[in-house]
């Protein structure tokens, strides 16, 4: 997920309150994981199915991760339905029900885990389409310094989708950086600008404007 120790690229030194554990200031968003015991770079959460933290380093691979997921196990949903024998085939519903008991109950539950990886994958296509983090929505602008003065529905840190996937994709995946032989560091996050709800330019300011509101 990419440890918040190393260089950081940008202009000036935007670092949150110094880590007790790790003895530094780590880059603003970043935040210290009890299970893996670093900081870790614009920080997700940490997941127990891969055994690491999700962060700046590694967000872009773990979406894919969730995407193949999704594909993996609705593919064997599919599967699993083929075997079901048509009702035509057998004497009676009964005698149908305990022939595809097997295949309905295996259909039934990886369907259920599928659902629940497919929830998962959609929120982190949104977290990847709006630059927010899940350890940001969890915590709120309450609970995060940084995010102070913001709603929860602000997005602070987005700058466009293109601009967003851009970052998501191409600029802080620790893949992209070692492809193009270029050491990875943590990005610098400068702390968001407020922006005006009450504008009139409303082509700007889709969320929120002196018009209407989202929430």
């Amino acid at each position: 997920a990419g440890a918040a120790r190393a260089g950081a690229r940008g202009g000036g030194r935007l670092m949150s309150d110094t880590c007790g554990a790790c003895g530094f200031a780590p880059p603003l968003r970043a935040h210290h994981c009890r299970t893996c015991d670093r900081c870790v770079a614009t920080f997700d959460h940490h997941c127990n199915c891969i055994g690491t933290c999700v962060g700046e380093r590694n967000a872009c691979r773990f979406w894919w991760w969730l995407f193949f997921q999704c594909a993996a196990l609705w593919c064997a949903v599919g599967i699993a339905a083929e075997a079901v024998v048509n009702v035509g085939r057998v004497k009676s519903w009964g005698a149908w029900a305990d022939t595809n008991a097997g295949p309905l109950i295996l259909s039934f539950l990886v369907g259920l885990i599928g659902l629940y990886v497919f929830g998962v994958f959609c929120f982190q296509t949104w977290l990847a389409a709006t630059t927010s983090t899940g350890y940001e929505v969890y915590r709120g602008p309450e609970g995060l310094k940084y995010l102070r003065g913001f709603r929860d529905c602000d997005l602070p840190y987005s700058n466009g989708l293109h601009r967003n996937m851009k970052i998501f994709c191409c600029l802080q995946d620790g893949c992209c950086t070692a492809i193009f032989n270029d050491e990875w560091k943590p990005r610098i996050w400068r702390p968001p600008e407020t922006f005006d709800r009450d504008s009139e330019n409303w082509w700007e300011n889709w969320w929120e404007n002196k018009y209407w509101s989202c929430c």
